[in-house]
């Protein structure tokens, strides 16, 4: 089944919290966000499916968020409204300004999921972005690192110094400033060319390597870019891998290696579905191998099936998948 991308908008957090969940239980892809410029941010630089908004918000509610949407935004998501307001009168009127469906307060389960899976179907053909038919200028290699992940992504990274391909390396760090900053001058020390940290909407060279600044997002756009954002924190992060893992599954597909290493929580697992679901590939280092074994640990399941390896062999995994990805390639193109 297609991952959709669901962006919520709702100010409360606790409702918030709920509806996000019933989500991820279904196995979509979420993007929460507390205001409409949030959203209308999000709406700039991610191909939503659906959205979710609350009707009484501060300064712009979600009737106005629907009016300025279609004036904005060409062929604009289909949008459920959620609201306290039970009235057949706010209905219609909800309905009337282009609601795709309106759902009362507290929310019943079974209803929203039900008018979910109904307004997709019926929006599939419209909404669906399919992959270009012709394959694209590079494979992109994502590493996924947190605690403890450095020393072993300066490992692969030195491994796979006079890899002889057409690949891009790009990396989401966790962590602050400083640990971002260090870290791309001790991957330089090692490799025979620049760590670099990138500037706006630049085009990657092959074999270079480019690591999300501190307090942005990086992924690519559908000009295979790659695009910087000051977009909201997801998992409370920022970069966060959710933004670069859907840019990949968007714009990549099965030409797509994702490596997590060591790390804490669960980043980019959400989006690491689409990936997946797209034919791309994801590579785990051996929890038992890591310092923060939570976030390995946490892509390691039956719907995302990981190659999990030791940091020694994930080098020759990666070779192994570029092989595969050539030569499905080169029969498919």
């Amino acid at each position: 089944m297609k991952n959709y991308n669901i962006l919520i908008v709702e100010d409360d957090f606790t409702s918030l919290q709920v509806i996000k969940k019933i989500l991820e239980k279904e196995n979509f892809s979420v993007i929460p966000v507390d205001n409409v410029d949030d959203a209308f941010s999000i709406l700039e630089r991610e191909k939503i499916d659906l959205i979710i908004s609350d009707w009484m918000m501060p300064n712009i509610d979600g009737i106005e968020f629907l009016f300025r949407l279609k004036a904005t935004t060409e062929n604009p998501p289909p949008v459920i409204i959620v609201t306290a307001l039970t009235s057949e009168m706010a209905k219609d009127y909800a309905l009337q300004s282009g609601a795709a469906d309106f759902i009362d307060k507290p929310i019943n389960i079974e209803r929203l999921v039900s008018s979910i899976y109904n307004i997709l179907e019926k929006n599939n053909k419209e909404q669906l972005r399919d992959l270009p038919n012709f394959s694209p200028p590079f494979i992109p290699i994502c590493f996924l690192s947190g605690n403890g992940g450095t020393k072993v992504l300066t490992d692969i990274l030195h491994a796979l110094n006079n890899l002889n391909e057409n690949v891009v390396f790009a990396i989401i760090q966790q962590g602050n400033k400083f640990l971002i900053d260090s870290i791309a001058q001790q991957i330089t020390m090692v490799l025979s060319k620049e760590v670099i940290i990138p500037e706006q909407n630049i085009i990657p060279r092959s074999r270079n390597v480019y690591i999300a600044p501190y307090d942005f997002h990086m992924f690519f756009n559908n000009k295979w870019e790659l695009v910087l954002d000051k977009g909201p924190k997801e998992n409370y992060q920022r970069p966060s891998a959710e933004p670069m893992f859907r840019s990949l599954a968007n714009f990549f597909g099965e030409f797509t290696i994702v490596v997590v290493l060591s790390g804490l929580g669960s980043d980019g697992y959400q989006a690491a579905h689409q990936i997946k679901a797209k034919g791309g590939y994801i590579i785990c280092q051996d929890p038992s191998t890591a310092i923060a074994p939570s976030l390995p640990k946490s892509f390691i399941t039956q719907e995302l099936a990981p190659i999990v390896t030791t940091p020694e062999e994930i080098p020759f995994a990666i070779q192994n998948l570029i092989e595969k990805i050539k030569i499905g390639a080169n029969k498919k193109y």
